[in-house]
């Protein structure tokens, strides 16, 4: 019992020796004091609106193909006796051309002879057929001699045969009254009708003398135009360039056979240059009426998308169908390279930029700096600039790339938070480190889709 008293009391005094150990602890802490709660304030870079006259470019690409490209082909078969003496790929070539004559009809002037074929059997059938027309032709001569001698063999054969009809009714006449012999009657009557045999004889050589002389001049129209054909048959001999190039293909070396329609050049004109492009429905539209209304839209080309433009031409004309597989339309660049500083090679990879709608002190932000058709700007700034992200709602139009072009919503002079976007809401304090120009985001765009006016 006395340890169980004793226990307790010790117990009792441990207790009241921690208690008033804490209380002393306690009553030795410092007093804490109250801070005064501060703004969190964002570093940001700003974007300053400012009005800006640029025209949009509408981006593309295609490869040149020569305006001309032809490949001149035998027209006649024969051996290669003759070939031009730099015929090979690279080699200027020329059509010749056509200048006034006296009497102000044009005489063409031979271009550069490419090749000539072996002309002999060609110049013996044009030989053959002069030789023809002239048999027809002396026919033609002797048809109508023949038809003058007729006639006046005719006209003798009537004569005499009213002679003969006036003694055979004399003879017979005597017959009749019993004085004249049977046998002098017989023979007055076939010496008329020999006569009359005559005249039907040349009667009807007069009246065939027309549908022979048809014949004839219809043996010497067909002889004629075996004349043509042999003379441009014989003309065809030697090929000449159909319009002034330059060759792009050889594939004829002398002594060869060539067969009709073997092809021999590739002839290639560079002088004026096509590049098809495909743009999309939109972009399309947009030049659509400049097109049609007979202004073609400026296009300007370079061997990549970031290169300078190289190369200028004019958009003149559209393809009447879209393609429904990439739901483009194809339109088409001319280059004139006479023009050009460095001609436009055929088969180059070019991109396009083309003059697209023009845009009157626009307002243009980073695409960047919009979340959600809304963006941050900086408002009620500090003497020390500190200022507040305010939300504004935007009506935004057409993309260039990291740019957008803004509607409503924003003023000139607005700054538009670019920067800390995930953190800030509307009344966070801001402090703009940063300003950035609409000349300086234009100045970043890799792909140039925007031209400023000169």
């Amino acid at each position: 019992m006395f340890r169980v008293i004793t226990s307790f009391v010790l117990i009792l005094v441990l207790l009241f020796s921690a208690m008033h150990f804490f209380k002393t602890m306690a009553s030795g802490r410092p007093e804490v004091q109250q801070r005064e709660i501060t703004e969190t304030v964002y570093n940001v870079d700003a974007f300053e609106v400012q009005p800006v006259t640029f025209t949009e470019l509408l981006t593309a690409f295609g490869t040149s193909v020569a305006d001309r490209e032809v490949v001149v082909a035998a027209q006649v078969s024969g051996e290669v006796v003759e070939i031009h003496p730099s015929l090979k790929v690279g080699q200027a070539v020329s059509a010749g051309a056509a200048i006034g004559a006296d009497g102000g009809t044009n005489q063409p002037i031979s271009g550069d002879l490419l090749l000539k074929i072996d002309q002999r059997d060609f110049q013996q059938r044009v030989e053959q057929t002069k030789a023809s027309i002239a048999g027809i032709q002396t026919e033609i001569e002797q048809l109508s001699q023949q038809k003058m001698n007729a006639e006046r063999q005719l006209a003798l054969a009537r004569q005499d045969l009213q002679t003969l009809q006036d003694d055979y009714d004399r003879v017979k006449t005597l017959r009749d009254r019993g004085a004249g012999l049977a046998t002098d009657l017989t023979r007055s009557l076939l010496e008329l009708r020999r006569y009359q045999d005559t005249i039907v004889q040349l009667e009807n050589q007069i009246s065939l003398h027309p549908h022979q002389l048809e014949a004839a001049r219809q043996r010497l129209t067909a002889a004629e135009a075996d004349l043509k054909r042999a003379n441009n048959d014989l003309l065809r001999t030697e090929v000449v360039p159909p319009f002034s190039g330059v060759l792009s293909e050889v594939m004829v070396e002398q002594g060869q056979y060539v067969r009709n329609g073997e092809p021999l050049v590739r002839i290639v004109d560079s002088s004026r240059i096509e590049i098809p492009v495909s743009l999309g429905l939109e972009d399309y539209l947009l030049i659509q009426d400049a097109v049609e209304s007979g202004h073609p839209p400026e296009a300007w080309l370079a061997e990549n998308e970031t290169a300078p433009a190289r190369w200028k031409g004019y958009v003149v004309r559209v393809s009447p169908t879209a393609d429904a597989s990439s739901r483009t339309i194809e339109v088409f660049i001319e280059v004139i390279n006479s023009d050009q500083d460095t001609p436009l090679l055929p088969g180059t990879f070019v991109f396009a930029r083309i003059n697209g709608p023009r845009f009157d002190n626009a307002l243009i932000i980073p695409r960047e700096s919009i979340v959600e058709d809304t963006v941050f700007v900086v408002n009620n700034s500090s003497d020390k600039g500190i200022g507040h992200a305010e939300k504004k709602h935007l009506k935004t139009g057409r993309r260039l790339q990291s740019l957008v072009v803004v509607h409503e919503g924003l003023k000139a002079g607005d700054r538009v938070v670019m920067t800390n976007l995930d953190v800030i809401q509307s009344g966070t304090g801001i402090l703009p480190q940063q300003t950035i120009s609409p000349m300086d985001e234009i100045q970043r765009i890799r792909v140039p889709v925007i031209q400023m006016p000169d």
